[in-house]
C-alpha cells in the first residue's frame, strides 16, 4: 500500500488523485486492485524511489504523473507492464539518469517530460526505444550533450540546459516545434545542422546567437 494513506480511494472509477499527500514511499502491488484506472496523479509529494513492481495491475493506465517530487532512483522494472501508458510526468524531480530500460516496449508512449532534473546521464537509446514517441520535455534537465532521439519526435525542449558553445548536439529528426531557448548556440549555421526536417517553430529566446 502506498505509505501515509489508510488505502487508495479512486477520485472516480477511472482517476486516483494522490496529489499533496505528503507521500514519501510506494510498495510493490500499491495498486494491483485497480486494473480500471486511466489516470495516476502522484505529484507533489516526497517520493524518492520507485521500485519494482509497483503499478503492478494498473493494465489501463494511460496517464502517471510523479512530478514535482524528490525521485531520485526508479528500478530499470518500474513500469514494466503498463503497455497502456501514453504521458509520463517525471519533471521537476532529482533524477541523474536516464535507463533505457524504464521505457523498454512501452510503445504506446507519446509523451514524455523529464525538465527540472539534473540529468548528467541518459544511457544510449534511452528514447529511441519509444518508438511513438512525439513530445519530448528535457528544459533546465542541467544537459551537456544532446540525447538520441527518436526519428518520429515532433515536439523537443531542450530549453535551459546548454551552458557552453562546445556542445555536441545531433538531433536530426522531423521536428515542428523544437525549444532551444536559454541556451549558448554558435551560429546559425548549427542550427541547420541539428534541426532538419520540417520544422515550423523554432524557439531560440535568450543567450542564443542567431
Amino acid at each position: 500500500m502506498v505509505h501515509n494513506l489508510p488505502s487508495v480511494v479512486p477520485l472516480q472509477p477511472t482517476a486516483i488523485d494522490l496529489t499533496r499527500r505528503h507521500l514519501t514511499r510506494m510498495d510493490s502491488d500499491s495498486f494491483s486492485n485497480h486494473s480500471d484506472v486511466i489516470l495516476l496523479l502522484i505529484s507533489h509529494n516526497e517520493i524518492v524511489t520507485v521500485g519494482s513492481a509497483t503499478f503492478v495491475g494498473l493494465d489501463n493506465l494511460n496517464t502517471l504523473d510523479l512530478s514535482f517530487n524528490q525521485i531520485a532512483t526508479i528500478a530499470d522494472d518500474a513500469f514494466s507492464d503498463l503497455y497502456s501508458l501514453k504521458r509520463v510526468l517525471l519533471n521537476t524531480n532529482k533524477i541523474t539518469y536516464v535507463s533505457s530500460k524504464w521505457f523498454l516496449g512501452l510503445d504506446n508512449i507519446q509523451v514524455l517530460y523529464l525538465g527540472g532534473n539534473v540529468i548528467h546521464s541518459v544511457q544510449t537509446d534511452a528514447f529511441a526505444v519509444i518508438r511513438n514517441l512525439k513530445v519530448l520535455s528535457l528544459s533546465n534537465a542541467s544537459l551537456t550533450q544532446s540525447p538520441d532521439i527518436p526519428k518520429g519526435l515532433l515536439m523537443l525542449d531542450l530549453s535551459s540546459n546548454y551552458k557552453t558553445t562546445n556542445n555536441s548536439m545531433n538531433l536530426r529528426t522531423n521536428f515542428t516545434h523544437i525549444s532551444l531557448s536559454g541556451n549558448l548556440i554558435s551560429s546559425s549555421s548549427m542550427l541547420r545542422m541539428i534541426i532538419g526536417g520540417d520544422v515550423t517553430m523554432v524557439r531560440l529566446g535568450n543567450k542564443t546567437n542567431r
